[in-house]
């Protein structure tokens, strides 16, 4: 799936700043960043750390999962906003993980093949986010952050592993809220409308007709339950790629089973959510979601 366009994030979010007095653009800040630290033994493994100037042991911390069809991508989608949020008082982290073999055979092809080989990687990608949620909680103390407070921001397929792990995986309820980013929640409904099939046969490890309850178990909106946590989408209206659709099933089934949420619709932008037209309309709406789901 399409990368988001960030190339004017940095220039927009410091006009941002600028509009505030009390911004990091007018006092310089000791701030403290750590680069490509290893929370598991795979070499994918790896994520970056911004900590704010002041933080306590109440100090919360998002994490920002970057997507790109389950087998592309980098931390490094997210260094933007993550040093904004940071500059916000949030700890933030941004992560890579395990990525998906993205064969030039399909899975129509080759779907024991496939499924020996995706199959575990799709479950590595959702292990990896909770294996570095709790490489965190074990440094809290030494990096004096909250180890119960964490947010989740992703993109695209990076924000379906986000949903995917909030509301199927933690166990350990340090999540507190989630974002997505034209994120897929239905895989079931996708696979039908998805031009590009083989990425999501890739990522499941099988078709859709041989192995439907993979599909199923594999999307976000069927495991939303009545403890579920708070989500905040964002989608375009005019995304072909993973259509606006796929938002409004997953708010239906929140609404149904009472979990606070909220859907912004940008009507004039497709898959691409984040754009500069959007960006402080994007960050303010973020900034206000955490402060009244993390607490």
């Amino acid at each position: 799936m399409k990368r988001l366009a960030f190339s004017l994030l940095v220039f927009s979010l410091i006009l941002i700043g600028a509009c505030k007095k009390d911004t990091p653009l007018e006092k310089p800040i000791n701030i403290q960043e750590i680069m490509n630290v290893e929370y598991g033994p795979d070499p994918s493994q790896k994520l970056d750390v911004y900590f704010p100037e002041t933080r306590t042991a109440k100090t919360k911390t998002i994490v920002f999962v970057h997507g790109k069809s389950w087998h592309e991508g980098d931390k490094s989608r997210f260094t933007d906003l993550a040093k904004f949020f940071r500059d916000k008082g949030y700890a933030t982290v941004t992560i890579n993980y395990h990525l998906v073999h993205h064969s030039a055979s399909t899975a129509h092809n080759s779907a024991n093949t496939l499924n020996h080989v995706n199959s575990t990687v799709q479950h590595h990608q959702v292990n990896d986010l909770g294996r570095a949620i709790d490489f965190l909680v074990s440094k809290a103390v030494e990096w004096k952050i909250s180890p119960e407070n964490f947010g989740i921001v992703g993109d695209d397929t990076g924000a379906h592993i986000g949903l995917l792990y909030t509301y199927g995986f933690n166990t350990k309820n340090k999540v507190k809220a989630v974002v997505s980013m034209a994120g897929p929640t239905n895989l079931t409904d996708l696979i039908n409308e998805d031009s590009n099939n083989s990425s999501i046969e890739c990522f499941v490890g099988s078709t859709l007709q041989a192995n439907p309850t993979a599909y199923r178990n594999a999307s976000p909106i069927f495991h939303v339950k009545s403890t579920s946590k708070p989500t905040l989408l964002f989608h375009g209206k005019r995304d072909n790629i993973v259509p606006e659709k796929q938002a409004r099933d997953l708010k239906a089934k929140l609404d149904e089973f009472q979990i606070p949420n909220k859907l912004v619709v940008y009507e004039d932008t497709g898959h691409e959510v984040l754009n500069v037209n959007h960006l402080a309309s994007f960050v303010g709406d973020v900034e206000l979601f955490f402060k009244e789901n993390i607490k």
